[in-house]
Formats: C-alpha cells, sequence, structure tokens
C-alpha cells in the first residue's frame, strides 16, 4: 500500500532492511549502520534495529536532499534513555 502511494504521487521511496543486531541488554542494543559503523541504541528490543535503520535511512535522504544534517554530540541527549518510556528495575 505505501509502495502504491509512493508511485502514485510520484514521492521517492526507500525501503531498508532492518540493521544488523550485534548485541542487546537490558540498557539498549548494539547495531550495524553502514557507513557509521557499530552504533549504540539506547532502546530497548529486536525490534529497534528495524527502527535504527529507518532513522538513518531518514537522515541520508534528508542529506541527500540538501537539508543539513549534523552529528551526534558525545554525551548528549541522544545517549540518554529515551524520555518518552518509564525505566522499570
Amino acid at each position: 500500500m505505501i509502495e502504491r502511494r509512493s508511485r502514485r504521487v510520484a514521492a521517492p521511496l526507500t525501503v531498508t532492511p532492518p540493521a544488523t543486531l550485534l548485541g542487546l541488554d537490558r540498557d539498549g542494543i548494539d547495531v550495524e549502520l553502514g557507513r557509521l559503523g557499530s552504533v549504540r541504541v539506547a532502546l530497548r528490543g529486536r525490534h529497534q534495529a528495524a527502527n535504527a535503520a529507518v532513522a538513518d535511512a531518514t537522515l541520508d535522504a534528508l542529506e541527500a536532499a540538501g537539508l543539513p544534517v549534523s552529528a551526534p554530540t558525545p554525551g548528549g541527549p541522544d545517549t540518554r534513555p529515551f524520555a518518552g518510556r518509564g525505566a522499570w528495575s
């Protein structure tokens, strides 16, 4: 359905497979993301590998369209647990 709609409105569509899962623990997952290499994602669950791949592909598409994309800041907000979810001990 998404592919059909994309064709109908002449919008580019990139279908990306899940990122390769390198490891997981209670604090998140480690995935392989193409040119970025091994990346730590502070979200739990194997399914987050697919979400990480979509986010990476989205940033690539924005960059290809000429929109500025900044690199994550070490120790910045991208390294904190997702604030929208409760943490259970």
